[in-house]
């Protein structure tokens, strides 16, 4: 059996008091209060990567002008792994914070699941300014 150990999720308290964290990006998230919630370790990333295992493939569709191979469209399809579920369920019990950030298609696939009503911390953030590239302080994707 091989046992995985999860680092901790990075956390940052914004300026209105709430106290977010990071579930698995490896991107950090900028806030428009100037606040900025740190990037996971390559460990954690890759630890709590969801399977893609059922991905649609099929032959793109639309009119493609000089391409001389073939394109294919791929409709991404991600299941929840028990790391990942694990993982949610630590974060969802823990006393130090509010809201976890987590990717848009695990959120998805929780909603999917219908998961959401058990994880009630998770969400995504909402981008302010798409060209800065800040999220918001106060409204968070459900």
């Amino acid at each position: 059996m091989t046992t995985t150990t999860i680092t901790e999720a990075p956390a940052v308290t914004l300026s209105n008091g709430l106290r977010v964290a990071n579930f698995s990006s490896p991107h950090p998230f900028n806030f428009v209060d100037g606040s900025v919630l740190p990037t996971c370790d390559k460990e954690r990333s890759e630890a709590l990567s969801m399977n893609r295992d059922k991905d649609i493939v099929e032959p793109w569709v639309g009119p493609l002008f000089n391409v001389s191979a073939p394109i294919t469209a791929v409709k991404p399809v991600f299941d929840l792994t028990a790391a990942v579920l694990d993982e949610l369920t630590a974060a969802q019990e823990t006393w130090d914070v509010d809201i976890v950030l987590v990717p848009f298609p695990l959120l998805q696939a929780l909603r999917v699941g219908n998961h959401l009503d058990r994880f009630t911390k998770v969400a995504t953030v909402i981008m302010v300014d798409r060209i800065t590239k800040c999220a918001a302080i106060d409204k968070f994707g459900r």
